[in-house]
């Protein structure tokens, strides 16, 4: 009998924080330059904050991986209990922007990059991290603004990873603002 494996939190969590900081998110967006780091900075407060007693630690741009891939950092790492058991996330986040991505395809290109890395390391990961770990989870998100770039990230990642993604949109009721989509994928290893 296949046991269902829960899906991380992250995912539940960035919608919660899409719909709490949609406005600050918009503004971000329009900005020159990137407004990842932003978004992994605010969301890694939303985690702390959210968690609260259950949250046993979250950091960003962490060494999670020996050799090969010992130079490879994670956006955010976060250990947390449910119960009384143990779970670990890795967190890539990729954030479309106006300044950052010069075609609509180059969101669904670097979320690729980022699966591919989440999951050759994989294999990898240091023994610390899964220490104590019912569950470790590698997640990839990505956010985009505008519905071109979120029709060709679908796109990449269905012909990445078939079905084995998934994707909201938060849609604010004032229809001419702007659609927020989230794109996430997700995998992970039993301890």
């Amino acid at each position: 009998m296949e046991v269902e494996v829960p899906p991380p939190t992250a995912m539940d969590l960035v919608a919660e924080f899409i719909k709490k900081r949609y406005d600050d998110i918009v503004n971000k967006y329009v900005q020159d330059g990137g407004w990842e780091p932003w978004f992994q900075s605010e969301f890694l407060d939303f985690i702390k904050i959210t968690a609260g007693e259950n949250q046993r630690y979250s950091g960003r741009e962490e060494l999670i991986w020996d050799k090969p891939h010992d130079k490879d950092k994670v956006d955010i790492l976060t250990f947390y209990m449910i119960g009384k058991e143990n779970f670990v996330e890795a967190i890539e986040f990729k954030c479309a922007s106006t300044r950052q991505d010069y075609h609509e395809t180059d969101l669904g290109r670097r979320m690729k990059a980022d699966i591919k890395k989440l999951r050759d390391g994989m294999p990898f990961v240091k023994k610390f991290v899964l220490a104590d770990q019912k569950m470790f989870y590698a997640v990839s998100i990505g956010i985009a603004l505008d519905p071109v770039s979120a029709t060709y990230t679908e796109n990449a990642l269905t012909e990445l990873l078939g079905n084995k993604w998934s994707s909201f949109s938060w849609i604010p009721e004032d229809s001419s603002k702007r659609t927020i989509t989230a794109f996430t994928y997700w995998g992970h290893a039993d301890r």
